[in-house]
């Protein structure tokens, strides 16, 4: 069995897991705001003192452990600003860099990190670059402002990294019941469909006994992949399952779909009967009429 690339993120929070800020750090702290608390790092300035400081991760990031040919996919981060009535900033610089091994392989700075005015705005940024070894984070940010104060929020910054992960996909198996959620009766028929993001990667239906088999390969350390079950009659499920290597079994209970829900469920099969319907009465007119041009021939 190939190995495939897999992807993995780092959300680089709380603060006080993961960050630290160097020594000299002045006016910025882990912000204590409800909604902010305990994600956010604030920087605030006034023309009385700056905001002024450097985080660090307490622990790079060891991506060896993840696999080989590593990449540094995406890096996230939330930033918002607050100004006070009257501020004028004079001075502003903010950076957000990533290191491996020490060396720096990505850096954003300045407005290339948008801030949304009181309210939070997700920064996307796309990297590609290869990385290897013990991989840190660098934010970095320092403000001045005349007359009035005003802060600088960061929070959930994130690195997605793809893999080829040490151990190939393993195989594994999935047992899924199908119940009416009512009387807890074996349903037959159901689609029964696992997917891993918007892709299906196996697919069955339930038999007499409500059960459906599935095969799939995942991680050693097992994968969340979403069950889907849908059936004519019945309203959908969709969950999400954490599926390990070797047998795993769900149960599914199907709650039965109103009058109205069902009658918009089968208009395609009605269709569909209709269509057929309407091609073997064409046909039989078809034939009917050759058969009477050949007895009058």
């Amino acid at each position: 069995m190939a190995a495939s690339r897999k992807r993995r993120g780092f959300r680089l929070a709380p603060v006080g897991e993961w960050w630290y800020a160097k020594p000299g750090a002045s006016s910025t702290d882990a912000c204590p705001l409800e909604g902010h608390w305990p994600d956010c790092i604030y920087f605030c300035g006034t023309w009385q003192y700056s905001g002024e400081g450097e985080w660090r991760l307490k622990n790079p990031i060891d991506v060896s452990k993840l696999g080989t040919d590593v990449v540094l996919e995406e890096v996230y981060v939330d930033g918002l600003a607050h100004y006070d009535w009257g501020c004028r900033v004079w001075w502003d610089h903010r950076e957000l860099a990533v290191y491996a091994d020490g060396k720096p392989v990505w850096k954003v700075e300045g407005e290339r990190i948008q801030l949304g005015y009181d309210q939070w705005v997700t920064n996307k940024y796309v990297v590609g670059q290869p990385v290897s070894g013990l991989v840190d984070v660098k934010l970095w940010n320092s403000i001045r402002a005349w007359v009035a104060a005003f802060c600088y929020h960061y929070r959930n910054v994130t690195l997605v990294f793809s893999y080829l992960p040490l151990v190939p996909p393993q195989p594994a198996t999935v047992e899924v019941r199908v119940e009416d959620a009512r009387t807890f009766a074996p349903v037959a028929g159901a689609r029964v469909s696992l997917l891993r993001g918007a892709t299906v990667v196996a697919e069955g239906f339930t038999g007499p006994d409500g059960m459906a088999a599935l095969s799939v390969a995942v991680d050693p350390e097992g994968e969340q992949l979403v069950l889907e079950v849908t059936k004519p009659g019945y309203r959908s499920a969709s969950a999400a399952v954490a599926v390990k290597p070797g047998p795993n079994r769900f149960v599914v209970r199907l709650e039965p779909a109103p009058l109205s829900e069902r009658a918009e469920q089968y208009l395609p099969y009605a269709a569909v009967g209709l269509g057929a319907a309407a091609a073997g009465y064409f046909a039989y007119r078809l034939a009917s009429g050759r058969r009477r041009r050949s007895t009058a021939a």
